[in-house]
Formats: structure tokens, sequence, C-alpha cells
């Protein structure tokens, strides 16, 4: 019995864990326990990304999941088909590109090394 509690335990601890990780919470210290702030915010923040309703390309409404699956798949699959572009095309756009040379200072910028700090700002400058 109290190996099976001992296991019950260590899922529901590492269930946590895992709602700790995914919730990105900030001040999350050692040893702090706070499971049902943690669980309820993955909850939340799950039910809030899910697509309910969705307009078509002939613009009808859809509500169902495998139909908006569908469609999602449709629409990304028609965005990203490769297609063929001519020779002639692709001279005449580029002939149009402005090319500017970058000044010493800029070359010599952009060939260091990024900074300890540097990379950590960006870092928390990022929105998910």
């Amino acid at each position: 019995m109290k190996l099976l509690e001992s296991k019950l335990e260590t899922l529901d601890d590492n269930k946590i864990k895992g709602g700790q990780i995914r919730s990105k919470a900030i001040w999350i210290e050692q040893d702090e326990r706070n499971n049902i702030y943690f669980l309820n915010f993955e909850g939340q923040h799950q039910s809030s990304i899910v697509i309910r309703e969705l307009n078509t390309s002939s613009e009808d409404v859809i509500n169902k999941t495998n139909s908006i699956m569908g469609e999602m798949f449709t629409f990304y699959s028609n965005l990203y088909k490769s297609k063929y572009v001519s020779k002639d095309c692709i001279k005449e756009y580029l002939e149009k590109v402005v090319v500017t040379e970058i000044d010493e200072n800029d070359k010599d910028m952009l060939n260091k090394f990024l900074s300890y700090e540097e990379c950590t700002e960006a870092i928390f400058q990022t929105k998910n």
C-alpha cells in the first residue's frame, strides 16, 4: 500500500513540475509548491489556445474539430506550396534589390561574438 502511495505521490510531483515548467512563471523558487496555481494556470492556458471556429476561404464558418483541422491543413499546404519561378523573373526581381555596402565599424561589430549580457537580454525580450 505504501509503495502505491509513494508511486502516486511521485506521479503527482512530476505532473506539478511539468505544470511549473510549462507555465513559465518567473517566481518559481526551489521547494515552493503551488500545486493548484500551476495546474489551474496550465488548464486555463490550454483552453485559451483552442480554435473553436474558423472562417473558410469561401467565407463559411466551421466549428467541428475535424473540419477545422482539414481547413487549416489545406490553407498551410497552399501557403507553403512550391511554385516554379522562371529565371527571368528571378533576374528581374534581383535587379530591383538595392544592396548597400556596410562600413568598417558595422563590419567589425557584426563579426564580434555576442556577449553573455546581449544573449540574456535578447532571450528576455522575446515573447514566446
